[in-house]
Order: structure tokens, then sequence, then C-alpha cells
């Protein structure tokens, strides 16, 4: 494809973004539009099409990797290939229909992958894998594992490009640790291990705070000190949350997703002391000993002498926060972010 001065991008997201676009102000959240207005100035132009609505899309509503997979959306697609460079289908789901229907129908628009969603365990997530990854022209990945796995699995012929991730570090600015706050725990995805969490809980002499909608278990009778918040929250109050804590605790299981990742880069940017499990999907987001104290996993004594350490050892804490902060200022600010993604873009585009 013959680059123009300006590359036109579709992203096509798994869940609607246009309602927080139309409701965002400035200070209610982070701003997660950002890196798109740095990557206009690199002379790319974004624009989000959201899933279609019931009853045009048969799965609106359902799992996001469902409602991703939007026949009509991808038929608008179609119709205005003319006006696109690089479709962006942010998981598989949004490029499963485009990657079977491009050579024929649109051999001249690019179609890639961001943040695929490989799941061992996951039918439906294999099959689409299979279907997308050898037809597409490019994956954009999170860590380096992601990249190291798709190539021994599939050896596609597109290219993979890791971006890693962004954090808004204007939002989440640094905040004085509260030596006598609790212990905090964030988290949503299936990756999360609560449950050694709550065990290393039981020798500790401090409250431990659980945010998580639907990932955490309840917490047993033993771990008296274990308080579970479940209810939404906005970012306004998980930003209060981080500054009332006097370190984050980011259990992990292993998975190929970088799960943990936003609760990481958060804390992070808000220099709080990290204790993080090792999972090879996020070894790109830390550095031990410098910005986290790392844990083996499923380890609930190993977790609970890294709190204990923390806890006894302020200049330890300071120093982690310190050095969080800077990691995620140096790789994950809107801006350097946006120049990794950039680049990726102008990579698909020749």
């Amino acid at each position: 494809m013959e680059i123009e001065e300006e590359i036109r991008v579709v992203i096509v997201p798994p869940n609607p973004r246009e309602p927080y676009r139309r409701s965002f102000r400035p200070g209610i959240g982070p701003n997660p539009f950002l890196a798109y207005e740095h990557l206009e100035r690199q002379g790319i132009k974004t624009r989000f099409l959201d899933p279609t609505g019931r009853p045009w899309n048969p799965f609106a509503g359902r799992n996001p990797l469902l409602q991703s997979i939007d026949p009509v959306r991808t038929a608008k697609i179609i119709l205005q290939q003319k006006h696109i460079d690089i479709v962006v289908s942010v998981t598989e789901g949004g490029a499963a229909l485009l990657s079977l229907l491009k050579s024929a129908l649109m051999p001249r628009v690019r179609v890639v992958i961001w943040d695929l969603m490989p799941v061992e365990d996951w039918q439906l997530s294999n099959r689409l894998l299979d279907i997308t990854i050898p037809r597409v022209d490019g994956i954009m990945v999170l860590g380096s594992n992601q990249g190291e796995y798709i190539r021994q699995r599939w050896n596609p012929s597109g290219k993979i490009v890791v971006i890693g991730h962004g954090v808004d570090t204007d939002f989440f600015q640094p905040r004085p640790i509260e030596p006598d706050g609790f212990i905090l725990s964030v988290g949503e995805d299936a990756g999360r291990d609560f449950a050694t969490l709550m065990r290393a809980a039981e020798g500790i002499q401090r409250e431990v705070v659980i945010k998580s909608t639907r990932s955490a278990p309840l917490p047993h009778q033993s771990a008296s000190r274990v308080r579970v918040v479940s209810k939404w929250m906005s970012y306004i109050e998980l930003r209060e949350l981080y500054t009332q804590s006097a370190l984050v605790v980011v259990p992990m299981r292993q998975t190929l997703n970088a799960s943990g990742v936003s609760t990481i880069l958060e804390a992070s940017a808000m220099g709080r002391p990290l204790i993080v499990s090792d999972n090879i999907a996020i070894r790109d987001f830390i550095v031990p000993n410098e910005t986290c104290l790392m844990v083996p996993r499923d380890d609930p004594a190993a977790l609970q002498a890294a709190i204990e350490r923390l806890l006894q050892e302020p200049e330890t804490c300071a120093r982690l926060a310190a050095g969080a902060r800077k990691f995620v200022e140096t790789h994950c600010s809107p801006v350097v972010f946006a120049q990794r993604l950039g680049s990726a873009l102008k990579i698909f585009a020749t």
C-alpha cells in the first residue's frame, strides 16, 4: 500500500467507547483519548467504530469477545474502505469476519489485531485466533511473552510488534505513602489470585482491602481483616483507595495475557509500594527490587513475608515507589505510549 501523507485508522473496540467519550470531562478519570491526540500530531488520524446494538448485532450486550463479532460493523468497514488504510481490532473478535473477507473484498486495507486474548482453555477464543492470526496483516501485543507464544503456535506471516501499555500519569499522580494505611489489591480479571492473598493475610496485623466486583472470593473466617469492596467505583474513588493504602499487592496466576497490568501501572504512577506475583506476562512492566517486590505465585508464606517487610521498612517503600513512578514516566506515559503505537501503525502501513 502506498503511504499517503495521512494514515487513516479505524479502531473497532469490543465494547462501546462513544458513551464515555461524550461524558468524559477532564479530572473525572484517566483520559483514554490523549494517546490518539498525540497520534494525530504524527500524521495518524484515528476514529472509533463501536459495535452495533440490537437487533442488528445478535451478540450485543453479551461477552465483549462475542459482541465484537459484529456483521453490521464489518459491512460498514467494507463499504467505507476507500477512506481507510488500517483497521485495528481490539481483541480478535472484531477481526474474525474482516480477516475472512479481506482478500476478496478489501485487499488494500491492512487488518491488525491489538491485545488479543489467548486463553488456553477457552474454545471460542482459540477458534477465533486460529481463524484470524494466519490472515491478518499484523498483531500488536502488550508484552514480549505474547509475541513469542504467537510465533511458536501460529508462525503468522503478519508482523508482530510489542507496544506495551499506557497510563494517564497526570490523573494518577504520586501521593505520600500512608504508613498506617491498609493493604490494597485491585482487579477484575480471572488471572487474579485473591485466594493466596487471603491466606497470606491470616498472619498480618493490618487490614487488607480487595477491590473487585466479580473476581474475589468471599473471605473465610480466619481472614477477618480482609474487606472485599464489590461495589462500582468511579475513577476518583479508585484513586482515593490508592491514596489511602500503605502498599498495593497484585497477586496473579500464570497467564498468557498481561493480567494485572492496569493495577500495576496505576499504583506505580501514584507512587505506591508494590508487591507482584511472578507472572511472565507482566515482566515488561516491572523491574524487581527497583519498582516492586516480586514473589512466587501461589505462595502465601512468601507473600506474607514480602508484605511484612514493606510494613517494617519505610525506606524500601519509598525507594520502590520512586522507582515505579520513574518507570511509568519513562515507559508508559501517554506521549511515550503514543510514540510506540504510532511507530507500529507506520510499520503496518508500509
